[in-house]
Formats: structure tokens, C-alpha cells, sequence
């Protein structure tokens, strides 16, 4: 079991690679910057996407909680 600083690692790395891949699908005209909009028509067009911004909300440490 990971402990400490290194569950901590593998978790930030986790969150890392997942934003990265939302950002990619987001960014539909690869100019390197996501609007409001992106990402909204992304979401509503993409369950995935959504999931994918909901689940690294809910496991990002100090990310509000409702």
C-alpha cells in the first residue's frame, strides 16, 4: 500500500494525465486555451468529458465539496 508523499504522487500524477487528456478533447480548435464555451458544449455533447472534470473535482485535494 502507498503511503504518504508517494500516494500523494501517484495521485497528483493521476489528476495530471486526466486534465491533460480533457484539455485535449476540449480544445477543439488546438489553440492551445479552453473557453467557458469549450468546455461546456463539450460536456453536454460527452458524458465522458463531464465524468472526467466531476471525478478530478472530486479527487483533487482542497477541491470544494457541496
Amino acid at each position: 500500500m502507498l503511503q504518504g508523499d508517494e500516494h500523494n504522487k501517484v495521485l497528483e500524477d493521476k489528476i495530471k494525465a486526466r486534465a491533460k487528456r480533457v484539455f485535449e478533447l476540449v480544445d477543439k480548435n488546438h489553440d492551445g486555451q479552453v473557453t467557458v464555451d469549450e468546455l461546456v458544449n463539450v460536456c453536454m455533447r460527452n458524458p465522458d468529458v463531464y465524468n472526467m472534470v466531476v471525478s478530478t473535482a472530486k479527487t483533487t485535494p482542497g477541491a470544494r465539496k457541496k
